[in-house]
């Protein structure tokens, strides 16, 4: 009888350890899933690295960790997280000082980040103190200083499908139940080397999307030059009639009065303000201005409809702003201003397919109600084939021929990075894009 009462015993313990286990497997399970949804939320490095951090060290019950990137042939130093010492550093993603980096290459194979990003393997340690393949007198200069003992370590390499480096992930001093130090398990490896795959995906996304926006600031930049060129032409003309006209007096021996050279040089500082205000406007789009503004939204498209004028006026393409002229938003003024710029040249080139129409025209509409800020832009030139429409905001989606869908992509970038949507529709006569903005955010 006492034999079959230890016997249930011990099945009763293995069965409650059981369902810990099964219970602590479900809970990571779902911590995975947790994070790999919130990494495609965060639009830069930093919150990136940190989530991870944070997440892994819960997961795997770790003290310390920290994140190296790649950076061409060096790991740069980015984020580094110690629970027990209440420490947190961090090297900014648009910083250009780099607290630390080390070079990719044979001579530092003795540091275990390097070896690690060199092997693209998985390295456990149990106690740092007593390895003698790596180099750890940073780590233990570290801890003289600070107070502290690392012991065991885990270094993961951060790689994408490809097996293309990333970066490397360092974990410190597994903690068990107890928050004594003890060595890291296989189980921990599996888990480690699956949220690195997860953030090297985020990281590459970022940085893919940091391509594309810079390819689109370029695609704008070049659109922007031409527009200026355009819009100097007129006025450097009238200036070479007036300097012409000028010489022709004085070879031909005309007496010039008072009056007309006030009047010849009214013209020419007519003609400089011209050509000051277009580069003024010019300058302002290309500024790399990252604080956000109160911007009134009318003044904010006219500029726009300035910049892009001598094009719209070749082509016969008539804008017109309606709506509030007193609403505001707070925005980082000339990254919107590449949604108007895109969206008003995108209707302009489909208006040259569009060449029997009367009139060629964009209506800009400004409005709110209770909860939204409300812009549409609304052309008559034809609308988008009924085969792209569903996919016009993907990268690389285009209606144009030389086109590199590279603008509407980033336009939607954009406005949801502002806390809204833009969406767009076929109407009757053309195309109408919605921009819907939450006041709220805007308050």
């Amino acid at each position: 009888m006492k034999d079959l009462e230890k016997e249930n015993l011990q099945l009763k313990t293995t069965i409650e350890k059981l369902k810990k286990d099964n219970q602590k497997k479900l809970k990571t399970i779902s911590s995975l899933n947790t994070i790999a949804v919130s990494l495609t939320n965060f639009k830069d490095v930093s919150s990136i690295l940190r989530e991870i951090l944070i997440n892994i060290q819960d997961v795997v019950d770790s003290d310390g960790g920290t994140i190296y990137l790649t950076d061409g042939k060096k790991l740069s130093f980015k984020h580094i997280i110690n629970k027990s010492l209440k420490i947190e550093h961090y090297d900014c993603d648009n910083n250009e000082k780099v607290w630390n980096f080390l070079d990719i290459n044979k001579s530092n194979e003795n540091l275990v980040a390097v070896n690690c990003a060199l092997s693209k393997e998985i390295i456990s340690i149990n106690d740092i103190y007593n390895s003698s393949k790596y180099d750890f007198s940073g780590t233990k200069k570290f801890d003289k200083k600070i107070g502290y003992r690392s012991v065991s370590m885990l270094v993961v390499p951060m790689l994408l499908a490809d097996n293309t480096l990333v970066g490397v992930l360092q974990l410190i001093n597994k903690l068990d139940e107890n928050d004594k130090i003890i060595s890291f398990a296989k189980e921990d490896e599996e888990l480690a080397q699956s949220l690195a795959s997860q953030a090297s995906v985020a990281i590459d996304k970022y940085r893919q999307e940091k391509l594309l926006i810079q390819q689109s600031k370029l695609a704008a930049m070049g659109e922007m030059i031409d527009a200026v060129a355009h819009q100097w032409k007129q006025p450097l003309n009238i200036v070479n009639i007036i300097a012409s006209k000028i010489k022709m007096y004085i070879n031909m021996n005309i007496p010039i009065t008072d009056e007309t050279l006030v009047e010849l040089s009214d013209e020419v500082i007519v003609q400089i303000k011209h050509l000051t205000n277009t580069i003024d406007e010019f300058r302002l789009f290309l500024r790399p201005n990252r604080k956000k503004q109160k911007i009134n939204i009318h003044k904010m498209v006219s500029s726009v409809i300035n910049l892009l004028k001598n094009e719209l006026v070749k082509h016969n393409v008539e804008v017109e702003i309606i709506g509030n002229d007193k609403l505001e938003i707070l925005i980082i003024e000339n990254e919107f201003q590449h949604i108007f710029i895109n969206i008003i040249n995108n209707a302009k080139d489909a208006f040259l397919d569009k060449n029997k129409l009367i009139s060629k025209k964009i209506i800009i509409d400004v409005k709110e109600n209770i909860d939204n800020i409300i812009i549409t832009i609304d052309d008559n030139a034809g609308g988008i084939p009924n085969n792209i429409i569903d996919s016009i905001f993907q990268a690389n989606v285009t209606t144009k021929e030389k086109g590199t869908g590279i603008g509407l992509y980033m336009s939607t970038q954009i406005v949801e990075k502002n806390n809204g949507t833009l969406s767009v529709e076929n109407t009757k006569d053309g195309t109408k894009f919605t921009i819907k903005l939450i006041k709220e955010f805007f308050k």
